[in-house]
This record gives C-alpha cells, structure tokens and sequence, in this order.
C-alpha cells in the first residue's frame, strides 16, 4: 500500500515505469558524473602540465643562466689573467731593457772617461818629454816614434825606458837604460868624451842648457854596480835573504830559469856550470863558467831534469786520483752532474784510488752511471 501511493504521488502508474525512470535518471547522473570527472582530470592534467613545464622552464632557464654566468666568469678570470700576464711581461721587459741601457750607458761613459784619462796622462808624458829637450821642437814622426832630439838616446818600448849606447868600431856600446831622454842624453855626453879624451875621436856632443860634460868610463861603472849588488862571487848565483839559501838561475833567449837552491853557493854554482856548459855545447852560446876547486863540470840540461821531476811526482795512474798541492796528499773526487764531489785526502794513491772504485761503484749501481774502475 505504501509503494502505491508512492508511485501514485509521483505520476508512476506502475512499478516498472518507475523502474524505467530510475534507471534513465541514474544513468543521466552517470553521464554527467563521468563528464565533470573527465573534466576534472582534464583539469588536473592541464594544471599538472603547466606546472611541469613551468618547473622544466624554471630549471632550463636556471641551468643556461648558470652555465652563461660560470662561462662569463671563466673568460673575465682568462681576460684579467692574460692581461696582467702580458702586464707584467711588458714591464719585465721593459725594467730589463732599462738595465741594459743603464749598464751599457755606464759602462760607455767610463770606457771614455778612462780613454780620456790616458790620452791626458799620454799627452802630460808627451809634453814632459818634449819640456825636457828645451833645445829643438820635435816632429811629428818624433812624436810618434819616440826617437826622441838627443844623439845616442832611443826609446825602448820592451822596457818603456830611454836607452842611452854609443856606436864605436862596429860595436854598440851599452849605457843603461833611463827614465827620462835627459838623463840618458848626460850619460851619453859623459862616456863620449871619455872617449874622445882617451882614443881621440870626435863624436858630437849632445847640447844641454846648465850640465858640465864629465868623462866617465860609463860601461865599468856599470859592470861595478852589477858587481856590487851581486849577492855571490859566482855567476849565477844569488842569495836569498828571506828563504835563507843560494838559489842557482840562467838567463837565456831574455828568459829566466831556476835551477836549483841550495845553503851552499858552490853546490848552486855546480848547477849553473852544468846548465850553461849544456847551452854553449848545444846552442853554441858563450857563458862564462864558474872557478871551482876541484870539480869537473859534465854538461847537464838541469832545467829539464827539473821539469821531468815535477811531472813525475803530480802524474797519477789512477783514475779519479790526484796529487794536493796544499798538503802533498793524493786526493780522491770525481764529477756527477757537472758537480765535483771530493772522497777524501789520502796518504798513498792505492788507497785514494781504493775509494775513488767505492764511490765510482755505488754511482754505477743507484744512477746508471759509467764510471771507469781503477784495476787494483
């Protein structure tokens, strides 16, 4: 009874219409339900969509700001690295070039100032020299030569001194060597007229202002002071005041040669004899041998005797092994890397050269080097 009035209040005149009804009035809400739920999604996808691609666009345009930020900072950082690089090559260069100039500007002016110093301390010599004549102007090929204005007075440029001779007979008479023309040209003047006094020739004297010409046999008075300084009666011996001994020496071709000392001059003056016999047999010279009691002088080239021992006592046959000078040891050292390393000071050579194999081996093995061992 109740569904009848139900249905009656509704227009239903039957219970299947009423059915029908519900079905198609459930269905229509099913159509519209799926239609906004359609629409939703469509919503949502659309809403999740747009904030996907703001997010992908937000993080692009991150992610290129960034990459465009970093590669503006790496090439400023290039720029300022470069410019300061080129910066401080310019000015490397240029304080360098500044350095140089100053150093060839420097070095320019005192090359001049001593070129200008010597030409004035040259020409001060020049006018001294030509002061000193006080009797005639000396040419320009004087000046140059240096032959001087007086008769018998030359200048030596081996001794940078005025030589003073007189030509008699063929024969160069030697007086001395002087250090000014002046004085060379009064000793000329004075053995000139020795001569002229003694053997009645006429050589021209020298014309000096305020000097009385004395004849002096000037030769004698040499071969007298020579004679008075020697040390020793016999040639080529001297005496040596500081060492305490008689050192023996020849003079040949304008060179000195020891050969020998000893406390005894006889035993030097024996050296000297063998050594000048030696040269007057062999390069046909003319010295004069010392008057020795009792002694027969056999020729002896002592100097190269001398020689010989000296290469004989610093010769070595061991590599890496030398004699010291310093202390008259045998030292043992060898070169690695351009670089001198010294082993020690050693009594005998077989032990320098002992230890000289021991470094030379350790080298070999820890440096790949190839030193030569001693054979011992």
């Amino acid at each position: 009874m109740k569904w009848k009035c139900f249905l009656n209040n509704f227009n239903f005149t039957s219970y299947e219409q009423f059915l029908d009804y519900t079905d198609t009035s459930f269905c229509h809400i099913n159509k519209e339900t799926t239609i906004k739920q359609q629409q939703i999604e469509n919503q949502v996808e659309n809403q999740l969509g747009t904030k996907i691609e703001n997010q992908i666009e937000n993080q692009v345009e991150h992610q290129v700001e960034h990459q465009i930020e970093h590669q503006l900072e790496h090439q400023v950082e290039n720029q300022l690295e470069n410019q300061l690089e080129n910066q401080l090559e310019h000015q490397l260069e240029h304080q360098i070039e500044n350095q140089l100039e100053h150093q060839l500007e420097h070095q320019l002016e005192h090359q001049l100032e001593n070129q200008v110093e010597t030409k004035i301390v040259r020409e001060k010599k020049r006018e001294d020299s030509i002061k000193e004549t006080n009797i005639f102007k000396l040419t320009g090929q004087q000046l140059c030569n240096k032959t001087g204005n007086y008769k018998g007075v030359s200048w030596c440029k081996e001794k940078q001194k005025w030589k003073a001779e007189l030509k008699m007979a063929y024969k160069i008479a030697f007086l001395g060597y002087y250090s000014t023309e002046l004085e060379g040209a009064k000793v000329y003047n004075d053995y000139a007229l020795y001569i002229n006094n003694k053997m009645g020739t006429d050589y021209f004297l020298n014309e000096i202002e305020d000097y009385i010409t004395t004849p002096r046999n000037i030769p004698e008075e040499n071969k007298q002071i020579v004679t008075d300084n020697k040390t020793s009666k016999y040639n080529g011996v001297s005496y040596s005041s500081k060492r305490k001994y008689y050192v023996a020496g020849i003079k040949y071709k304008g060179k000195s040669y020891c050969l020998g000392n000893h406390k005894d001059e006889i035993e030097c003056a024996k050296l000297y004899n063998q050594q000048a016999m030696y040269y007057n047999e062999n390069f046909y010279t003319e010295y004069k041998l010392n008057d020795i009691h009792d002694y027969i002088t056999i020729a002896k080239n002592i100097y190269q005797e001398i020689q010989d021992k000296k290469i004989e006592k610093k010769t070595c046959q061991y590599y890496g092994v030398t004699l010291s000078k310093r202390n008259d040891k045998y030292r043992a050292l060898l070169v690695h890397n351009k670089k001198q390393i010294h082993i020690g000071f050693f009594e005998n050579e077989l032990d320098a050269a002992k230890a000289y194999n021991k470094k030379a081996s350790e080298l070999n093995s820890t440096t790949n080097s190839k030193y030569k061992l001693n054979e011992i």
